[in-house]
């Protein structure tokens, strides 16, 4: 098992968001990790939490997660 954790900044320093946005809904991709391998097939698991419970984040409705292979 491994644990990293990430600041995630969805605007910029001016309170800009950083998201692209048509209509009511926005995206925003942030790269987490450039190089990660798995070794062996199979099923991985990913847990994603807001680990600042004080901070409210009105309008988020879901958090995914996009895996691609590298090209290298």
């Amino acid at each position: 098992m491994r644990s990293a954790d990430h600041l995630l900044e969805l605007a910029d320093k001016e309170g800009n968001n950083l998201s692209k946005c048509v209509g009511d809904y926005c995206d925003v991709s942030i790269l987490v990790r450039k190089e990660l391998s798995f070794y062996e097939p199979g099923v991985y698991k990913f847990v994603i939490e807001n680990k600042w419970k004080k901070v409210d984040l009105p309008g988020i409705m879901e958090v995914g997660l996009t895996i691609k292979k590298s090209s290298e």
